[in-house]
């Protein structure tokens, strides 16, 4: 049976088209495949590159694809090199129309696989390669609805020492809109809208000596919740007085977490944390001195100053802390075991931390001092765009000296007895000096001063000094003491140094003075 030819010239016809249609997507697929290839070859900085085994481009289903072990490694920036591998590399839902014309990827979703991020700092010019491989080059712009990255590791190096700097593994990271584009200065930028957070062991080295490590961090647009939170020194007390060539408090800070309220979204244009408020779980605070060290005379500037010089914009306007815990312990005498002083179930607020205004930044503390006697402080600092004036008021209630004993002893070679119904003081001063007033009513308050070797008591002293102590004798119609303080700051040394000098003179003020109200 012959096929009419009618018929023939229509399938040619209709296969021709066909072919047409295959060929054109086959061309358009080697076009955008070209496109893309080439935006991240024309895209190139001298020190920073993109390498990859395979890229696979799907037009029909808008998506590219780097496969097998993806490298992403950006040369030496000053002394620091960074490689980052992955398993894969997959954008989806592409737009064509910006690949081909503005050499932009533009695209619904980039998810990251498993990503190993490592940053080696102290490279020397001669051990790292400076020439970009051929056919290879930086992200270009790029506007991404939403990234997701799972599986991360994080970490860095220092190559000199060998030490490491920063870790974190299990990284999990979905960000919405994320933007890359150069700003009005010319300095490429990144930003986006929203973000979820989650990682594991973070280790971060702050300097030589202390280093800070979270079992568990996890960050939304509204809350960032950080888990079992410690900042230690990474020496023993012992080694820390072997290396340290001038005092160093040594440092063993514990909290069970640390919530951030409100953080905004990281901007590397202008550097700044401003929060809603955080609150801080049972933090435990354990600091110890070596005294037999040298002297630290640098320059301590005062809370305000310091507020004032930070390199960033601070506002916080409320931290609370619950349940917290701080002891200081002081080694002043080489064979002596030191002991400690502390404060226990501290409950504070801070308010206003802020360099940018004219409020006033407040901190309310109450506790218990050696864990039995209520000690409540307020301390007022002046707005940091004005001068360093501070106020404090403090109150004591209901202490018994000798649980200060193991402390006193060891420390001023002293012991107390006796009994504080009620202690109350206010310091008003700034930078050059600090005065105030001071009332306590107390009962059979008596002093005994230790031999240096701690083994008896030193009579010719203790009888010396007990007579110059009033024994809570009453001078006023509620039964309290009245004295003045007056001390100027050493400003080689801490804020709280300067309080308790200032508050030292009131005491001695009140037990050995005239007991009256001036």
């Amino acid at each position: 049976m012959k096929v009419p030819s009618m018929l023939i010239s229509r399938y040619k016809r209709l296969i021709f088209l066909l072919l047409l249609l295959v060929g054109l997507g086959i061309s358009l697929h080697l076009i955008v495949d070209r496109v893309f290839q080439n935006t991240l070859k024309n895209n190139a900085t001298a020190n920073t590159y993109v390498s990859y085994k395979a890229a696979n481009v799907n037009l029909f289903l808008r998506q590219i694809e780097l496969t097998q072990l993806c490298t992403l490694q950006p040369l030496p920036m000053g002394d620091t090199g960074i490689d980052v591998r992955l398993e894969k590399i997959q954008l989806s839902g592409i737009s064509l129309w910006d690949l081909l014309t503005q050499k932009k990827i533009t695209a619904e979703k980039l998810i990251l696989t498993q990503p190993i991020i490592s940053c080696t700092t102290g490279i020397t010019a001669d051990t790292v390669s400076t020439q970009a491989p051929k056919g290879q080059g930086i992200i270009p712009s790029l506007s991404i609805a939403e990234v997701y990255l799972s599986k991360g590791h994080l970490v860095a190096t220092n190559a000199k020492k060998g030490d490491t700097l920063l870790q974190a593994r299990d990284i999990s990271l979905d960000l919405k809109k994320l933007n890359r584009s150069k700003g009005d200065s010319g300095k490429v930028k990144f930003t986006y809208k929203e973000h979820n957070l989650s990682l594991n062991d973070l280790f971060y080295r702050l300097n030589d000596y202390n280093v800070l490590r979270l079992k568990k961090v996890t960050s939304k647009p509204d809350l960032t919740n950080l888990e079992a939170l410690s900042l230690q020194t990474r020496y023993s007390r012992e080694k820390l007085s072997q290396v340290a060539p001038v005092e160093r408090d040594h440092v063993d800070f514990k909290a069970a977490t640390l919530q951030l309220f409100g953080l905004g979204e990281p901007s590397l244009e202008k550097p700044g944390i401003q929060l809603d408020s955080v609150h801080i779980q049972q933090p435990v605070v354990k600091l110890y001195r070596d005294k037999l060290l040298p002297d630290d005379t640098s320059y301590k500037p005062l809370y305000t100053e310091r507020l004032r010089s930070m390199n960033l914009d601070l506002a916080i306007p409320k931290i609370n802390i619950d349940s917290g815990y701080v002891s200081y312990t002081e080694r002043v005498h080489k064979k002596v075991k030191p002991e400690k002083i502390f404060f226990a179930n501290i409950q504070a607020q801070l308010y206003h931390i802020d360099n940018r205004s004219d409020q006033a930044f407040t901190i309310h503390a109450q506790s218990q001092l050696m864990g039995e006697a209520p000690f409540e402080v307020n301390w007022t600092f002046k707005a940091p765009t004005q001068n360093d004036a501070f106020h404090t008021e403090g109150r004591l209630y209901n202490f018994d000296p000798a649980t200060l004993n193991p402390f006193l002893r060891t420390n001023l070679f002293v012991t107390m007895q006796g009994h504080v119904d009620a202690l109350y003081f206010t310091i008003t001063g700034n930078k050059q000096k600090a005065e105030g007033d001071i009332k306590m009513k107390y009962e059979d308050f008596k002093v005994r001063v230790l031999r240096k070797d701690l083994s008896r008591v030193n009579k010719v002293l203790t009888s010396i000094v007990n007579l110059f102590t009033k024994k809570g004798v009453k001078t006023d119609a509620d039964g309290y003491r009245h004295g003045i303080m007056q001390a100027e700051p050493d400003l080689t040394k801490s804020f709280f140094n300067y309080q308790w000098n200032t508050l030292q003179d009131g005491l001695l003020s009140t037990v050995t003075g005239s007991g009256k109200k001036d």
